[in-house]
């Protein structure tokens, strides 16, 4: 039951928002941890019985670290081995393994949403042993971690950001809800009209690299690089809107990321959850920034490549996070070495902030190159026909190419209405019931003009 599915949206939420609503407060809890529970299960019923079993885990080691006094750092290790040893078991068993030589071990079924629970669950232990209340009950806990809207893929949320939401009497606004609703109408727009359009040139061009020109391999790479934003941020901005108009907030996890000057900035606003876990659970762990240069520059590196196997049993994602922990660690060299008034200036120009931001979009989209590849080689393959091949000298634009023009067109308006802070507050002459209606007729109408949409990409990871 994907969001993007006439299931979800007429049936499934379309019953669980007007109950939430209309039933008394004290039975929202319960309401929303059916409807959770229906809707994993709508993904099969043997993933369910891994995710509870992994909740009931969870919640005992956390009940041990809450009230036990003696042998509570033995419980936080052994309760984060078996976690993550549950993620490694399904996920890289069998590319570990690809490395030992005569060893074989076959590839299990990836459960859907398992890197998104298991680091919630692995921050919820955490954050218990560093004092965190945690839960009061199970049936508490099993609904943070099952909450539908950011189960599947994230937003990474921490168990003190939505519980206490979950604890509070709260009472329908019709201006949230409307403002939820066009939350969720962005990210449609997003997912369904922009980023499944241009996959299907993106998608060719990867399958087939040695078929396409210079020229339509770095088109395919733009159009990738619009593809997983607007894929990804999608889900998120319906998660986010539908969870507000249930009334509980979940965190931002985009922040307009093409528009970064450097590659730090970028992993501010790009996937802002996931980089704040690395950060708090692994590079801080790990001694941040502590420590002398080098091992800052360590840290960095280390997180990063980690933070890209997480994406995935693939060499490629390996290399993706290395290349970033570099680009990373490289930005905070040169920032060391450019303090001078004289370097603070030169920020300031039109002219340095423009090459930043388009040097900035260039490092991202290489990164991309490895992110969506298949094989290592097939990485090479590309980049050496984009940047040694020539274009034919009868090449014409094709009418694909010409459509994910467009498209690239309403990614970059997407970006500027953001930074220009336009959308909703453009809207409020509205009252907020009829907002809420037009948004809705918006999201129904999208179906009419909508690709056949395939499945979010992160569901993959």
């Amino acid at each position: 039951m994907a969001f993007t599915g006439y299931a979800f949206v007429l049936f499934f939420f379309g019953i669980v928002l007007p109950a939430r609503w209309l039933l008394p407060s004290r039975a929202t809890s319960t309401v929303l941890l059916v409807a959770s529970v229906v809707f994993y299960l709508s993904w099969g019923w043997k993933l369910a019985i891994l995710l509870a079993a992994l909740t009931l885990f969870t919640y005992g080691a956390g009940h041990l670290l809450r009230t036990r006094k003696e042998g509570r750092k033995a419980i936080l290790t052994g309760s984060i081995v078996v976690i993550l040893g549950t993620l490694a078991t399904f996920k890289y068993a069998a590319f570990f393994a690809s490395f030992v030589p005569g060893l074989h071990v076959a590839q299990l079924p990836l459960p859907l949403g398992i890197s998104f629970y298991v680091f919630e669950m692995v921050s919820y232990v955490v954050d218990v042993y560093r004092g965190d209340r945690g839960a009061k009950s199970l049936p508490e806990f099993a609904l943070y971690v099952s909450y539908f809207p950011h189960l599947i893929a994230g937003p990474i949320v921490r168990a003190s950001e939505l519980m206490p939401q979950l604890r509070e009497e709260k009472r329908f606004d019709s201006a949230r809800v409307s403002e939820g609703m066009f939350i969720m109408l962005t990210g449609f727009v997003k997912k369904m009209v922009i980023a499944d359009n241009l996959s299907i040139f993106a998608d060719a061009v990867f399958k087939k690299p040695e078929t396409y020109n210079s020229i339509e391999l770095a088109v395919g790479v733009v159009a990738y690089t619009g593809q997983i934003f607007c894929d990804f941020s999608g889900y998120t901005d319906i998660a986010r809107g539908g969870s507000q108009m249930l009334g509980f907030d979940l965190p931002e996890n985009f922040d307009y990321p093409y528009l970064s000057k450097s590659i730090t900035e970028f992993w501010r606003r790009w996937h802002m959850t996931l980089s704040r876990w690395l950060r708090d659970y692994l590079y801080i762990p790990l001694g941040g920034n502590r420590g002398s240069e080098l091992a800052t520059y360590r840290n960095l590196f280390i997180t990063m490549t980690l933070g890209g196997l997480w994406h995935g049993a693939r060499i490629t994602f390996v290399i993706w996070g290395a290349y970033h922990g570099i680009l990373l660690a490289l930005h905070k060299l040169f920032s060391g070495a450019t303090r001078s008034e004289g370097w603070k200036k030169a920020r300031e120009h039109v002219a340095y902030k423009a090459f930043a931001l388009m040097s900035t979009l260039v490092l991202v989209m290489i990164g991309w190159v490895f992110f969506r590849a298949q094989t290592f080689g097939d990485a090479i393959a590309i980049f050496k026909r984009i940047y040694v091949a020539r274009p034919e000298a009868s090449w014409k634009p094709s009418a694909v190419l010409d459509t994910t023009g467009w498209y690239l067109a309403a990614l970059v308006a997407l970006h500027v209405a953001g930074a220009s802070k336009l959308g909703l507050e453009s809207q409020r002459v509205l009252p907020a019931a009829a907002r809420g209606v037009m948004w809705a007729g918006m999201v129904l109408v999208l179906y009419w003009f909508a690709t056949t949409s395939p499945t979010f990409i992160y569901f993959y990871f």
